[in-house]
């Protein structure tokens, strides 16, 4: 293999064609591979720090301006275990990279923020030194105090608006999501509602909790069902903790949904039927599910986009001021929320 990596060493490495590979990088088509194929491809073009042929050429000429200038990106998953697998903070991580390499950049690396908590962040740093980071999910203060004394151009990426004055934010506000998420079962007619995923410092919880008060809706302590944001973690807790009692369920994020549909499906329920379920995301992974899962539409791929091109200004130092980019929602009737009016 030659010095600098071809779009066909990276199809002869991911076992797919030159013109798969070449999609993915450019972002042509987001129906082009599975998931894990383009994982996969991303990956390998991170490791070699594949860059495209036109930017190589400027750069071997020297012909290289502010915006044509190599960066080097981290990407930090915040919240997620090794073991847990979450389609929207991958699709965020997944926009970035090719937007990333597609403008000549590189993506050093893509993390989960345990690596710097078991191990000396400052050796990591030296070892993978990066001109900016995107932390995904929010986060603790010992991360962003790790990422602050060795990087100095960061953004935060999430559904969390966090209050820190002097951090770069791209949001989409997932308190105001949930909000309009349990208003709709209201609308629906459902009064006893359950709120499934996570709980501590989490905005969606507030807005369900915020919204129900305003209902006039009671949440007794069984209508609260703490899980994490996974599948896994929400069928065990609605197996566990589900009452017929409740007609709705409001899941903190899409794959919670899926997990609580496929558990009440293991408990004789049907969805609408039976009980509602809606959430929030609208991922890809929910189009393979039946019934299509009523969620909020949060702008994805328009949440990587934005925090790249924020980062390269922070780089840059286009600006010094700290700026925070709230994207819209839209809620998407679908198949799993039935009126009970």
């Amino acid at each position: 293999m030659s010095s600098r990596v071809t779009l066909k060493d990276i199809a002869d490495m991911a076992g797919v064609s030159v013109s798969t590979v070449s999609r993915v990088l450019n972002g042509t088509s987001e129906k082009v591979a599975r998931d894990e194929v383009k994982d996969k491809i991303l990956e390998i073009a991170r490791n070699y720090k594949y860059i495209p042929n036109k930017t190589a050429q400027s750069l071997q000429k020297g012909n290289v301006s502010s915006k044509t200038k190599q960066y080097k990106i981290g990407v930090i998953f915040a919240r997620l275990d090794k073991d847990d697998y979450n389609p929207f903070f991958m699709k965020i991580s997944r926009t970035i990279t090719k937007e990333a390499v597609k403008a000549g950049h590189i993506v050093d690396f893509v993390i989960l923020s345990a690596a710097l908590r078991n191990s000396s962040a400052k050796e990591f740093f030296k070892n993978h030194p990066v001109d900016g980071v995107v932390i995904l999910g929010k986060f603790d203060q010992w991360l962003l105090d790790k990422v602050k004394m060795n990087i100095s151009s960061y953004i935060y990426v999430g559904l969390n608006k966090l209050l820190y004055s002097n951090l770069d934010q791209v949001v989409c506000d997932g308190y105001s999501a949930a909000v309009t998420a349990v208003n709709y079962l209201g609308d629906q007619g459902h009064k006893n509602i359950m709120y499934l995923g996570e709980v501590r410092g989490e905005g969606r919880y507030k807005g369900y909790m915020n919204t129900m008060k305003f209902l006039g809706l009671e949440t007794p302590r069984d209508a609260i069902v703490e899980c994490r944001f996974t599948i896994k973690s929400a069928y065990s807790a609605i197996l566990k903790h589900y009452d017929p009692k409740y007609t709705a369920i409001f899941c903190g994020n899409d794959i919670s949904g899926i997990g609580a549909i496929q558990a009440l499906s293991e408990l004789n329920y049907k969805v609408p039927d039976d009980v509602s379920v809606i959430s929030i995301d609208d991922i890809d992974l929910i189009q393979d599910f039946t019934p299509l899962l009523t969620t909020v539409h949060i702008p994805i791929t328009e949440l990587g986009s934005m925090s790249l091109r924020m980062l390269l200004e922070r780089i840059e130092r286009v600006r010094d001021i700290p700026v925070t980019v709230q994207l819209p929602y839209q809620l998407l009737e679908r198949q799993t929320v039935k009126s009970i009016k």
